[in-house]
């Protein structure tokens, strides 16, 4: 993936290309977490890390209790669920 992502930002250069999204990573992730290990590779390549923002919204009211319980069953919940009981000093 380093070689992969290293070429395509040269090829890029080339093509005058400004910016290349690596499209997210945590800012503060848990020490020893998968999360952790994908904001280390994304910042090896010297980008800047800028803090955004993250929601849900339901579409099919549906299906939503099922998928929401799968992903708490699974994770404990999806990428919003765990930032957003995650404790404030974390």
């Amino acid at each position: 993936m380093n070689l992969l992502h290293w070429e395509a930002i040269r090829r890029f250069r080339t093509l005058r290309v400004k910016r290349y999204d690596f499209v997210g990573t945590r800012i503060k992730p848990e020490k020893g977490s998968k999360q952790e290990g994908i904001k280390v590779f994304k910042a090896r390549f010297g980008g800047r890390l800028v803090q955004g923002y993250m929601w849900k919204y339901t579409f099919s009211s549906g299906e939503k209790p099922y998928l929401s319980l799968a992903a708490q069953v699974r994770n404990g919940g999806d990428i919003v669920d765990q930032e957003h009981y995650k404790p404030a000093n974390a």
